[in-house]
């Protein structure tokens, strides 16, 4: 069986990277509204380990904002590259037409 790769694999590549980019900015803004802020009442400690607890919070959400863009970005390239793979495969089908 020739290998093939079909216009409807790439959307549904390209919609699981959506998807995964959508998850993951609802954990971000799930995090962010208080569930594990610094403020929250889950935070015991001194003020050092409250103003660690913080910077590392923020590089968490910075890191999931990051994430999110990356998956976003990947979505869009599997999109635009099975556009492409349908315009080619369709100008391809129609050249070796009899």
């Amino acid at each position: 069986m020739p290998y093939g790769v079909s216009t409807g694999d790439l959307d549904g590549v390209a919609s699981a990277f959506t998807n995964a980019s959508s998850d993951v900015e609802r954990l971000r803004m799930t995090l962010a509204s208080g569930a594990g802020a610094p403020e929250s009442s889950s935070v015991i400690g001194s003020g050092a380990a409250a103003g660690e607890y913080a910077r590392a919070f923020g590089q968490w959400l910075h890191n999931l904002d990051q994430l999110s863009s990356s998956l976003e970005t990947m979505a869009h390239k599997v999109s635009a590259a099975a556009a492409a793979y349908a315009q080619t495969e369709s100008a391809n089908t129609v050249q070796h037409s009899p």
